[in-house]
């Protein structure tokens, strides 16, 4: 998709990680025209139903590694905050 926004954040409130830290393969098949690079913005790539980005597990989240982003649409059922 096209968000190019600076959220940075997932929207359980858990920091995203650097794209191209948390998976540098990723930001090479997709980096420009996703968005992705060296940055921790949430970003909209590969089709999801909402934009996402990469976050640490936590004791909450144990398998967690990708988490959904607040950038002011709707989100579906799956990223509403209490499941993320």
């Amino acid at each position: 998709s096209d968000y190019r926004g600076q959220v940075a954040v997932s929207v359980s409130g858990a920091p995203c990680l650097n794209w191209l830290r948390a998976n540098a393969s990723e930001v090479a098949e997709y980096g420009d025209r996703a968005g992705l690079g060296d940055h921790n913005f949430c970003r909209h790539p590969h089709g999801f139903a909402c934009a996402w980005c990469h976050v640490a597990p936590d004791a909450r989240h144990p398998s967690r590694t990708t988490a959904c982003c607040d950038i002011g649409q709707p989100d579906p059922f799956w990223c509403r905050t209490d499941l993320a």
